[in-house]
């Protein structure tokens, strides 16, 4: 991330050698040869595929018993720089920008792309700032419409707070890793958001994910950098949710907490789950909590005034992250 963010003409050198993606993994002579590469390598091995080590001990045997094969077959790291044609910059750069990416924007559930979903802060804060200057409504329109939309799915924790990594394309399972580098950066993007609109979603967030990094990545000496997918040797487990659990979290709040979280039993068994096709929202016979109430339908559902409405929600929320922490290893 740091040669990513801070030094791209390094970055930009290494992702070459594999076509882009990370974390990038080379290991590389001292000549500049490349000898092999990846975007991931598990730490152990699976039934699926060998581990770090394990791959470092064939490595090792190639190189002190057929190292000419290995040599052959590598390829040289270019560390040149790229050379780019110099342009002057115009508005009309932007405009070509902002057209080709709302032209593969989904205007359906927000963000770029139609498959797997990642956030893009910073096109947000382009769209927006594109917005700013043109008095065009089409970037704030767009921003909006993704922040909304990963504000009530699964891709943010919707009981603790803060943002996983990536999501499907409707913002709804995650890939349940989170970065502080991300939240940050979402930080930003909905608090220039909020600015701008002063939408109270937005400001919940806001908030909300502030007191994510806070409380959970704050160390003695500065930031964790992030927090795994797994949990007890299970994606997602510290995340997701059985019917039983929400019970046993808030009493009698429950059946309203199952309602706004879409947290309801599963109509198929765990060994089918595994064994058929994806059932939506459910990882490893668990739930995935997303937000189905909006703010105007929780006073109905509770039967409560907006305000009061409002304030048991956030009771809801505390009480099923405290249960969390108190019943799950994070």
């Amino acid at each position: 991330k740091v040669d990513r963010d801070e030094y791209p003409e390094v970055d930009r050198i290494f992702q070459s050698a594999i076509g882009g993606g990370y974390p990038l993994i080379s290991l590389i002579t001292s000549d500049d040869k490349i000898l092999y590469t990846a975007n991931f390598i598990q730490p152990a091995d699976s039934r699926s595929s060998p581990g770090f080590k394990t791959v470092l001990k064939h490595l090792i045997q190639l190189w002190k018993e057929d190292r000419q094969s290995l040599l052959n077959r590598s390829r040289q790291l270019k560390r040149g720089r790229d050379s780019h044609s110099k342009a002057e910059l115009s508005a009309s750069i932007t405009e070509t920008a902002v057209v080709d990416m709302l032209t593969r924007f989904d205007w359906d559930t927000g963000g770029m792309g139609s498959k797997t979903k990642f956030p893009h802060p910073m096109v947000d804060q382009f769209f927006m700032a594109y917005s700013a200057r043109t008095g065009d409504e089409l970037g704030i329109q767009a921003t909006g419409i993704t922040l909304n939309r990963m504000y009530y799915g699964g891709i943010m924790d919707q009981i603790g707070g803060g943002f996983h990594r990536y999501a499907d394309d409707s913002w709804y399972v995650p890939g349940f890793e989170k970065l502080l580098t991300l939240n940050g950066e979402i930080l930003s993007d909905y608090f220039s958001y909020w600015l701008i609109t002063r939408d109270a979603e937005a400001y919940d967030a806001l908030t909300f994910t502030g007191d994510y990094i806070i409380r959970e990545l704050t160390l003695d000496y500065g930031f964790a950098v992030s927090q795994d997918s797994d949990s007890e040797d299970r994606e997602g487990r510290y995340y997701t949710w059985a019917p039983k659990e929400v019970d046993d979290a808030v009493g009698k709040l429950a059946g309203a907490a199952k309602r706004i979280f879409d947290i309801k039993p599963i109509a198929v068994s765990v060994e089918q789950v595994a064994a058929g096709p994806p059932v939506a929202g459910v990882v490893d016979g668990r739930i995935v909590p997303r937000r189905l109430v909006g703010p105007d339908e929780l006073g109905p559902l509770l039967g409560q005034a907006p305000e009061s409405a409002w304030s048991t929600y956030l009771r809801i929320r505390t009480l099923m992250r405290e249960y969390r922490e108190s019943t799950r290893k994070k």
